[in-house]
């Protein structure tokens, strides 16, 4: 699954990581209504094969939160076993 729809509304610890099998220059976030979510963007700057972020936000039920791979001029192809995850822990 590609989306996460958030089903209450409150604080989320949202913690992602991505790996890929060669080193990429590409931005990583997270988008919650298809919006890049600020204080979830990972720009490195360098090429990297490891992309990880984590942070908390205010969600309200129905958003949608997707993980995105942005900015790449080539095809990110991701590690094997667990590529990619995204985490969304209530802390109310």
């Amino acid at each position: 699954n590609t989306q996460f729809t958030v089903m209450k509304a409150g604080y989320y610890l949202i913690s992602y990581d991505i790996e890929t099998t060669a080193g990429l220059l590409l931005n990583t976030s997270v988008f919650k209504n298809n919006a890049v979510v600020d204080e979830l963007v990972r720009t490195p700057g360098l090429a990297a094969k490891s992309f990880s972020c984590s942070g908390i936000i205010h969600l309200e039920a129905g958003d949608v939160l997707q993980l995105t791979l942005y900015g790449l001029l080539a095809t990110a192809v991701l590690a094997n076993g667990i590529g990619a995850y995204m985490t969304a822990i209530p802390i109310n």
